[in-house]
């Protein structure tokens, strides 16, 4: 690994191991199938092993494990067991020398970024992706190369078993993954957990079984696939008489965090998704990232430091992490109160000045920048000059970036820009904005936001532009002007205080009055279990 890697070294190999009862629920399935031959590509402390060998004394296990240390505590603790080779190696160097087959696979492999992967390893990672079909970037994290490579040396009807980041059910750059999973593979289960298993590192999993398909070369047939959720390691169950999901074909394009729904309420999103009753977000505005200055301690800045170094005339409005927008509408009622409490809500925008036309206040707050340190990083290390920041423009509205509790979109009444804490929205030619805005806070809404973002531990939820197309409205034929009257009413209930879930029902109920056809109780239903899923654990 990368001189990164031995800063956090257990977090960064993803040395944070399994927990007894998982590892032994995982051995228990895999040995169910009687197989011969068992490959383990992230030994780590022998969890694993541990548990198959006391389910069953004389297994043919082949164990990797990269770190020295970890290998020789594995080999001294089973020595017994004859059968148990331990191989000291890196597992993507493991896979391309080893031509070996497998009944099973079973494991925990390291979440590691790949940011965190030395020159080597990338390009085996790189190779392994794309000599089996799936395309490689700088996003992928190990441990999808790790579950290809497994796969490949699992022989047809093989067993896998494997813990891995819930990233596996919503993130882009496992999109190919789940297809390639649905196509070879002929029943997959997925465990989910309504409480975090990894506490220490907020590392939220599921637990991924997968049957190989019998005939190799035939890849037509979409898997089976089932999904079942516990309440944390203690309460592992048998899934075999689970059912499995009936409309499996729209997982072929779709991320999978939908399949923590019952399947009626899946169901029953697809069909008013595909019924006219709703429209993409993306059809009705298009989103962007908010300014990426590189240094927002030095570029965002409080009335204080305007007088002082005289900057008046090279600063803009900003909508930044520490200013209080509560509404709907961010006005320039909001950007003077934030003023007069000495927030940093002036951005230094200089893209439209020459530097020779520059006053003398703001050459000496970009020399004081400079012996500060202030000028180094590499955002601005890539700059012809280091003080301009590119992409400065006011949008139409805010969409704030990562969620709590409650999304925000907020009309940008207040001619301002905002830093990557928010999205910036402009809205499309001829749309309601009225009626977007104010549907946007519909539970149909926010249930699609649940879904189409990504949780990260602590319970926030991050959406991207990208994840928009994802993102539903409800539609209506009701003129502007009577939403322009509900818009003004949702600002003043949101800025007293008024309580989410109240918030929610209300628009909702406004919503169905103007003549929505959707069945808000069930969506104010999938979008509290969602919602408090995530923040509660």
């Amino acid at each position: 690994m990368n001189g990164k890697y031995e800063q956090n070294f257990n977090k960064l190999r993803g040395g944070f191991y399994t927990p007894s009862a998982i590892a032994s629920y995982l051995a228990e399935w895999v040995l169910d199938a009687k197989p011969e031959s068992i490959l383990e590509p992230s030994a780590g402390d022998g969890a694993f092993i541990a548990a198959l060998s006391k389910q069953h004394s004389n297994l043919d296990i082949d164990a990797v494990e990269l770190i020295e240390g970890e290998a020789d505590k594995i080999s001294k603790k089973f020595s017994k067991f004859t059968n148990l080779k331990v191989f000291n190696a890196d597992f993507f160097d493991f896979y391309t020398t080893n031509e070996k087959k497998y009944d099973a696979i079973i494991g925990n492999p390291p979440y590691i970024r790949y940011q965190f992967l030395t020159d080597k390893q990338r390009n085996l990672q790189s190779k392994i992706l794309i000599q089996n079909g799936l395309k490689s970037n700088k996003l992928i994290n190990a441990w999808v190369a790790f579950i290809v490579a497994g796969l490949n040396m699992l022989k047809p009807e093989g067993r896998m078993a494997f813990v891995i980041p819930t990233d596996f059910l919503q993130v882009s750059y496992a999109h190919d993954l789940r297809r390639h999973l649905l196509t070879h593979f002929s029943e997959l289960t997925i465990v989910t957990f309504e409480h975090l298993i990894f506490k220490e590192i907020q590392q939220d999993v599921v637990l991924l079984f997968g049957i190989k398909n019998g005939n190799a070369a035939d890849s037509s047939e979409i898997a089976n696939i089932r999904v079942i959720t516990v309440q944390d390691e203690n309460k592992l169950k048998n899934f075999d008489s689970v059912h499995f999901i009936s409309n499996k074909n729209k997982l072929m394009s779709n991320k999978w965090t939908e399949l923590l729904l019952p399947e009626q309420d899946r169901n029953y999103l697809f069909n008013i998704m595909n019924q006219n009753y709703v429209s993409p977000f993306s059809s009705l505005a298009k989103g962007e990232v908010g300014i990426t200055t590189g240094n927002n301690s030095f570029f965002s800045l409080n009335r204080f430091t305007i007088a002082k170094y005289d900057l008046q005339e090279y600063v803009k409005p900003l909508l930044g992490r520490s200013i209080n927008a509560d509404g709907v509408l961010f006005s320039e009622s909001d950007l003077n109160i934030s003023d007069n409490e000495g927030k940093n809500n002036w951005l230094l925008s200089l893209t439209d000045h020459k530097y020779e036309d520059f006053n003398e206040g703001l050459k000496n707050y970009l020399e004081q920048g400079v012996q500060d340190g202030q000028n180094v990083g590499y955002k601005l290390s890539i700059r012809d000059e280091w003080y301009k920041i590119p992409s400065v423009w006011e949008p139409d509205a805010f969409m704030l970036r990562r969620i709590g509790r409650f999304p925000k979109l907020l009309v940008n009444e207040a001619k301002a820009v905002s830093t990557d804490t928010f999205h910036r929205i402009v809205f499309l030619e001829g749309v309601n904005k009225s009626a977007l805005l104010f549907s946007f806070y519909s539970s149909l809404t926010l249930t699609s936001i649940e879904l189409a973002g990504r949780n990260f531990g602590g319970g926030a939820l991050e959406l991207l532009p990208g994840d928009l197309t994802k993102v539903y409205i409800p539609k209506t034929n009701n003129p502007e002007i009577i939403f322009d009257k509900l818009v003004d009413e949702l600002n003043k209930k949101l800025r007293s205080g008024v309580e989410d879930e109240h918030i929610v029902e209300w628009v909702d109920q406004e919503l169905t009055k103007h003549g929505s056809t959707i069945d808000f109780d069930r969506t104010q239903k999938m979008w509290k279990f969602l919602r408090n899923r995530r923040i509660n654990r």
